[in-house]
């Protein structure tokens, strides 16, 4: 079977196998993890970003996940921040389940100079089990 067929329902929306920017992805204590090149310029309608937990797990207090998006004219190019969409800060300890909508981002119209984008996550301190799912929704 073709990978460009497959498919995976997260939630409501049905996801080609090829727009997973993060696929069950470890967010590791007081790191940053960054997704690899993917294209998201110059296309026809608009697109968004979707991050959602892949597993459950329990932010402490006062931790927090900051997500952001850099962008570039190529894929090895210089990466320049674009915008850091959403932070989440704990207060008390936190549960997060499988499915929940952790950020989501729809990339501004005027991007299409700089079609190339990373997608940065960065967690303060620990997150036992912490996972989580990226990927493209064109809108």
């Amino acid at each position: 079977m073709s990978s460009a067929i497959s498919t995976t329902t997260l939630g409501q929306d049905l996801v080609a196998y090829g727009d997973a920017i993060f696929r069950a992805t470890s967010i590791a204590t007081a790191t940053t993890t960054t997704s690899s090149a993917f294209r998201l310029g110059n296309t026809d309608a608009g697109v968004e970003i979707k991050i959602k937990a892949n597993a459950s797990f329990t932010l402490a207090d006062t931790e927090t996940i900051t997500f952001s998006i850099a962008t570039s004219a190529t894929e090895s190019g210089s990466f320049v921040l674009l915008s850091t969409f959403k932070v989440i800060t704990a207060s008390g300890a936190t549960a997060v389940a499988v499915g929940d909508l952790l950020a989501s981002y729809i990339l501004p119209v005027e991007n299409v100079d700089l079609p190339w984008a990373k997608i940065s996550v960065v967690t303060s301190s620990a997150s036992t089990g912490a996972a989580i799912d990226g990927y493209i929704v064109q809108l």
